[in-house]
């Protein structure tokens, strides 16, 4: 558990060589372990987190250069596109809290409009 931070470090710099080596799917699955350990660092430094922000972006960059990118749905594709979590709506209503498109469902979801007022007599 001690070392957990260390061996974060390592896998940001291979990470990083990975995407010097152009090699984009080992740099994805690295970063993706990373980010995955570091919610269960106990003393994160703060650079270490800055790292692989740069590192994410850096592989952003170059997944669009070499043209691996993954497009990303339209505006108006159906909810199976645009929230491909099995969990987002399980149930018809707004994904649990603890689903990672929480988020992404708030700022793109709203509440309903209300219903119209009933018909006067």
């Amino acid at each position: 558990l001690d070392a957990m931070p260390l061996y974060l470090h390592c896998e940001l710099r291979l990470a990083r060589l990975r995407l010097d080596a152009c090699e984009v799917a080992e740099a994805e699955a690295l970063l993706r372990t990373a980010e995955a350990r570091m919610s269960r660092c106990m003393h994160l430094l703060p650079w270490l987190y800055v790292q692989h922000c740069i590192l994410k972006l850096q592989w952003r960059r170059i997944t669009y250069h070499v043209g691996v990118a993954r497009a990303s749905p339209a505006a108006d594709a159906p909810n199976e596109l645009l929230y491909r979590d099995p969990k987002a709506f399980a149930d018809g209503r707004c994904p649990p809290s603890h689903s990672p498109l929480f988020r992404t469902f708030l700022g793109r979801g709203g509440s309903p409009p209300p219903p119209p007022p009933p018909p006067q007599r």
